[in-house]
């Protein structure tokens, strides 16, 4: 199965990160996410009770299309300089991407144990699961899976509470960002806040959010092969 291009894609130094920068480099990673989708099968048959690959693989495209999802709508959100919605959807896709490394270490892990029945148990989990019993099956804890990303990439946790002031009525997210206090008449002006700061770094962070989600997805494809010789029947 192809994967993501993206070894071709050069990371600036830390001073040349701006604005416009991340807005690029966001903006490749999207279009080569959409690319990837233009030439792949929309099929995928999971009616095979042996192997563990069909569901893996329907899987993680459907985690993939929703990061595409998500990412080009909170990128369009923050160059209209609408931070709360954007930093809610980039939340969104952050725990998507945290799930999209949870399933790339249990699946190296099962490539190693040979333990299938934990392995189907844990992506039932995350096709099937729901919070409101809409499902017969419990949904995970993304928090978990947001814990363990940061054991490898540090700072993770840090930039998903950072989206979270904002996903919340917060002070970011509610009175930093629609109103201003005018000096002189200590009046309250409610409006549009400047980008500022913040919208630097949840830019930052949507590239972010994009890299570590196509990266861990080719990892998980590099590993079909491998999965794909395990079944129940052996």
């Amino acid at each position: 199965m192809g994967k993501v291009r993206i070894d071709d894609i050069e990371i600036p130094a830390e001073d040349d990160f701006n604005e416009a920068t991340a807005i690029a480099l966001s903006e490749t990673l999207i279009d080569r996410i959409s690319e990837y989708f233009s030439n792949k099968e929309d099929i995928i048959t999971i009616n095979s009770a042996e192997s563990v690959l069909p569901m893996t693989s329907s899987l993680c495209v459907a985690l993939l299309f929703r990061i595409l999802d998500l990412s080009d709508c909170s990128l369009g959100l923050f160059k209209a300089n609408r931070k709360p919605p954007a930093f809610t959807l980039l939340r969104s896709a952050l725990e998507t991407a945290a799930l999209i490394y949870s399933i790339g270490s249990r699946t190296n892990d099962v490539c190693v144990t040979k333990n299938l029945n934990e392995y189907r148990d844990y992506i039932v989990k995350c096709l099937l699961g729901s919070r409101n019993e809409s499902t017969p099956v419990d949904s995970l804890n993304v928090l978990t899976c947001v814990d363990k990303v940061d054991k490898e990439f540090n700072g993770f946790k840090t930039v998903y509470d950072f989206l979270c002031e904002y996903a919340h009525p917060n002070c970011a997210g509610t009175s930093r960002n629609y109103g201003k206090i005018d000096p002189e008449s200590g009046r309250v002006v409610f409006t549009l806040m400047d980008g500022g700061d913040d919208k630097i770094k949840g830019l930052r962070a949507l590239y972010f959010v994009l890299a570590v989600a196509c990266d861990e997805y080719n990892k998980i494809c590099d590993k079909y092969p491998e999965l794909d010789k395990l079944n129940f029947s052996n």
